[in-house]
């Protein structure tokens, strides 16, 4: 027999989430599943060039066209997500591996190319640790060192979230001006696919599950800056609303499931849900940075007790709110360049600033 296989591809740890032809005398009828049972895990890809994804720095401004021609403006921060590549077509023919001879399949991820924007999540009281590497997610058990792969997207996954529970993990991928992103609801226990969300027309830009894992939110990226918020008993789209402002990230309040922050360009936009009857309605109400920041990208958020919410800006700056008030009262400056990360550890968060610098807790202060 004359076995034909693609090559992969791979670079900084990406691995391409393409699948391998493997010819044999193909056998009428047989249509392709996904993943094929004996069918490899690979497919080409190449590195995109044209327009759709041009190879820019991440934190580069660039235009982006939009279905109703509207210019959408990519922020200069480091929180969009750019897809690395684009696949090649689906293969549509399988075929059954010869007697005695087993098929290709995915044994193992090892690496982790970065690629997306959150996405990686894990459940400390579980173990449950979940990444995504091009189109796979990868689902590791920190307890007992295992490894699954879960197959669903055919294009490179932006974002990740997980409920409080462990028992659901949503995932993102695609979205463009040809198409409609693509966001996944999985089963942690046995990695079945229940349900495939699609709303948003460009990426996926954050998915956070509310403090009761009765909500899912997804905010689109800065073509679209679009939030969606999802009911997770049956993942109804229960309604959405526009922003006037590109958006980076989204929390849910730790203290209440009616309440999050989102974050974007100049502004935090707190953000209540308000439920009556059978409808259920986002109130917002955006806010400006302190003049002392001036304009800038928020970047981060975290929540702290007694609902304070610090915010990190792609200036370094970081922004403590009242969220009864809606008032900034401290800023400073706590980095040189953009705070990614601002995950909460008493007795104080712990800013980390994004490509390279030291993290810090911040020096100067200024009560606004």
């Amino acid at each position: 027999m004359n076995f034909l296989s693609s090559a992969l591809k791979d670079s900084e740890g990406f691995l391409c989430d393409s699948t391998a032809e493997l010819q044999l005398s193909p056998t009428a009828g047989h249509t392709h599943s996904s993943p094929p049972k004996h069918a490899s895990f690979l497919r080409v890809t190449e590195w995109v060039k044209d327009e759709d994804t041009p190879t820019l720095p991440a934190n580069q401004s660039r235009t982006e066209k939009i279905q109703d021609n509207h210019t959408a403006v990519r922020s200069d921060c480091y929180k969009h997500f750019t897809p690395r590549f684009k696949t090649s077509v689906l293969d549509q023919t399988t075929v059954a591996p010869p007697s005695g001879q087993a098929g290709l399949s995915l044994t193992a991820v090892i690496g982790y190319n970065g690629n997306g924007r959150n996405n990686m999540v894990w459940n400390p009281d579980t173990g449950l640790f979940v990444y995504s590497c091009g189109c796979v997610v990868v689902v590791e058990d920190l307890h007992t060192g295992s490894q699954k792969q879960w197959f669903g997207h055919n294009e490179e996954i932006s974002t990740l979230a997980i409920t409080h529970d462990a028992q659901t993990v949503a995932s993102a991928s695609g979205g463009g001006a040809s198409h409609s992103s693509l966001i996944c609801i999985w089963n942690a226990s046995d990695g079945s696919c229940r349900n495939r969300l699609s709303y948003h027309k460009g990426a996926v830009q954050s998915l956070t599950f509310s403090r009761d894992d009765m909500y899912l939110l997804s905010v689109g990226d800065f073509s679209e800056p679009v939030v969606a918020l999802w009911s997770t008993r049956s993942f109804e789209l229960l309604c959405t609303i526009q922003i006037s402002v590109p958006l980076h990230d989204a929390s849910f309040c730790p203290f209440t499931a009616n309440e999050l922050t989102l974050v974007g360009s100049s502004a935090v936009v707190f953000t209540r849900i308000q439920t009556q009857d059978n409808s259920t309605e986002l109130q917002v109400q955006k806010v400006s940075l302190p003049d002392t920041v001036g304009q800038a990208e928020v970047t981060s958020l975290c929540y702290s007790t007694r609902r304070i919410l610090y915010t990190g800006t792609n200036s370094g700056h970081v922004c403590v709110w009242d969220c009864n008030t809606q008032r900034c009262f401290v800023t400073w400056q706590a980095d040189g360049g953009e705070i990614a990360l601002a995950p909460w550890m008493l007795p104080i968060p712990v800013f980390c600033a994004s490509f390279g610098t030291q993290p810090s807790t911040g020096s100067q202060g200024f009560i606004e």
